[in-house]
């Protein structure tokens, strides 16, 4: 448990250590990040220099991606599955409370939105601070481009979550252009969506090998939950490893062929760890279902596969 005083080494990788440690993205890492070396590690410059009403009281430390392994511990895969530049970390007085401040920045703004998303509960109110933010307990967290941003205090008087709001708008206008939600968010419809629940998985989901780089969205149907999920395939090796992982794993296998797919590239299986799955082609995108319930959310599915551009 963090003291009062001392800065964390990574506010997010606290977090991030929960999920890494819950088994949910146990099977992550199946590609290879690409190389960051090449790019100008800047976060530290989008920290405010101290005022009158908020005063910086540590050295800023800054922990590059190359370093990760030994400075993040458990959390390191997970930063580096998303590209980590570096990360900076310091501490502010702001309004009489102390605010822990982490900037953490990525190759590229969907990087930082699924590093984001991934410490974020569904359904959860949120900011329009850059592209979004939320509060959660004493933390508060925004991404904005390539930066992921997180707050955190100790003073759970009203100062502490003012003072985190007053600082994340200082280094969000710092960033300058807010930024937008990746575009492929775009293409999954509106009915019954989870709001928020889109998440950017950059390496191996759902514990398929070869599925990366993969855009999600939860929709409710009453008790039950519908995960939707695209990626591009152009060459059609994500549909292929969905196919060969149906065929060892499922207890029922069996082509989609009244569905939309490219040339009949579709197919449904079942197995204990995802429920139903639906997955196929279409125009060049992989596109699925977990959760695909035929009596419930069909409708749903279908349109949705029927109108993708």
């Amino acid at each position: 448990m963090l003291k009062p005083g001392v800065i964390p080494l990574s506010l997010l990788s606290l977090a991030l250590f929960v999920i890494s440690c819950g088994g949910d993205m146990s099977e992550q890492g199946q590609s290879t990040p690409g190389d960051t070396s090449s790019i100008v590690f800047v976060a530290d410059s989008l920290l405010p220099e101290s005022t009158s009403t908020t005063r910086r009281t540590a050295d800023p430390r800054i922990i590059l991606g190359a370093e990760a392994s030994e400075s993040l511990d458990s959390s390191a895969d997970l930063y580096r599955d998303y590209q980590l530049v570096g990360l900076v970390t310091t501490r502010y007085e702001v309004k009489g409370a102390t605010v822990f401040v982490e900037i953490a920045q990525c190759a590229t703004g969907t990087d930082a939105y699924g590093l984001y998303a991934l410490t974020r509960p569904h359904g959860i109110d949120t900011y329009h601070l850059g592209v979004e933010g939320y509060l959660l307990g004493n933390s508060l967290y925004f991404t904005q481009e390539q930066y992921v941003v997180t707050l955190s205090t100790f003073d759970e008087t009203e100062n502490g979550p003012d003072a985190m709001r007053l600082l994340a708008v200082t280094i969000s206008a710092r960033i300058g252009t807010a930024g937008a939600i990746p575009d492929q968010f775009g293409l999954f419809p509106d009915e019954n969506r989870v709001l928020p629940s889109a998440r950017y998985y950059r390496t191996g989901f759902p514990d398929i090998p070869g599925l990366e780089q993969v855009f999600t969205v939860s929709y409710l149907f009453g008790s039950d939950t519908l995960l939707l999920f695209l990626a591009e395939d152009k060459g059609g090796t994500k549909f292929l490893g969905v196919r060969e992982y149906a065929g060892r794993t499922a207890s029922r296998t069996s082509p989609a062929t009244d569905f939309a797919f490219d040339d009949n590239y579709g197919l449904t299986f079942s197995d204990e760890k995802h429920g139903v799955v639906l997955a196929g082609l279409k125009n060049l995108i992989l596109v699925g279902a977990i959760g695909y319930d035929a009596s419930r959310n069909e409708a749903l599915v279908r349109r949705w596969i029927d109108g993708m551009p």
